[in-house]
């Protein structure tokens, strides 16, 4: 076997032995079906597709979940803020809770709508980092009140027990 500018490759096939030459003065031709192109061209498909039919029909979904959200966690705080009887400790995590979920609503959620719409944040670094750290903030907030909620709903079953 020569090596004088060839490289030959072996595979085993079928339990026979092809040896595939590539030589150097021949540029190697893809194969004509590349996963990886398909899959983008898919991609860019699928996307245009969606944007051209389902970008109303999302935008007015995520408009009706942030102005629900919206509405309906201000009136949660509210309720809870004007009526002095139900200003007891465990309604003050919800407020925590529907505070946190308010913010969401009217922050977060438009910045998160204009970014699955555009293929590139063009609003600033500051916007990004800001966003993105609001986000984390309102989950870790939002977690922490639904653990103490659930945790003064068990404080108060054990409570009961000892004194029955």
């Amino acid at each position: 076997m020569a090596y004088s500018g060839e490289s030959e490759v072996s595979s085993i096939i079928n339990g026979t032995n092809s040896f595939l030459t590539l030589n150097s003065s021949h540029e190697y031709e893809p194969p004509p079906f590349d996963p990886c192109k398909n899959f983008e061209d898919k991609v860019a498909r699928l996307s245009d597709s969606f944007h051209s039919y389902m970008r109303p029909l999302a935008i007015s979904l995520y408009s009706i979940v942030a102005s629900l959200g919206a509405g309906g966690n201000f009136l949660v705080i509210l309720s809870v803020i004007c009526n002095p009887q139900m200003r007891v400790p465990r309604n003050y995590f919800i407020i925590s809770l529907a505070s946190s979920d308010l913010l969401m609503c009217t922050i977060t959620v438009p910045f998160t709508m204009y970014n699955t719409f555009n293929t590139f944040w063009n609003l600033g670094e500051i916007t990004c980092r800001s966003v993105s750290a609001l986000q984390g903030v309102n989950l870790f907030v939002s977690t922490m009140s639904i653990t103490a909620i659930g945790g003064s709903y068990c404080r108060n079953c054990s409570i009961r027990r000892k004194h029955v």
